[in-house]
């Protein structure tokens, strides 16, 4: 089973040149144990693998938010028909996310909304002899709204993260 550890923010991440933005940010990576997965693949196999309960939280979240006038996400866990969905674009949905770029070395989520913007990165990393992948998070508030808002949230993604990325391997 993979072991989730926290990195510094990597460098080579479509992520790192507005690093210097975020309010929040963090970076788990673990060994990738089949080397053939595309970034598009991790993502997939993480957010299927998303624990029930998280849905329970994001209509809570959802709740709430809508009484600030902030947008509804939906469920953020992907079922098991969604993996067979095929490969994504710039601009499609993903989860509760927006594709903001692709290549053959990361896939980049988003989603904006008036308090904040958030993004997620999910970057293979291999050599000849190794190969891993990161989980990198990246929020920029707008507000005073945003700022508070993170305030419970950072610590339930951290420990969020870490169960989506156990998923990887299956």
């Amino acid at each position: 089973m993979p072991n989730a550890r926290k990195v510094a923010f990597p460098v080579e991440s479509q992520l790192h040149r507005d690093l210097d933005q975020a309010f929040y940010s963090d970076a788990f990576e673990a060994d990738l144990i089949d080397k053939s997965l595309s970034p598009v693949d991790i993502a997939t196999r993480a957010l299927v693998s998303t624990p029930r309960w998280v849905d329970g939280l994001v209509n809570l979240r959802d709740h709430i938010a809508s009484l600030f006038g902030l947008k509804t996400v939906g469920r953020l866990r992907l079922s098991e028909s969604d993996r067979a969905l095929k490969e994504p674009a710039v601009g499609d949905a993903f989860s509760i996310f927006r594709v903001v770029f692709l290549d053959s070395s990361e896939l980049v989520l988003g989603i904006d909304d008036t308090h904040l913007n958030v993004r997620m990165s999910f970057l293979k990393r291999s050599s000849d002899s190794r190969a891993s992948y990161v989980v990198s998070s990246w929020v920029k508030t707008h507000n005073l709204l945003g700022r508070f808002y993170m305030l419970p949230v950072a610590p339930v993604h951290r420990v969020l993260v870490k169960l989506m990325m156990l998923g990887v391997p299956m």
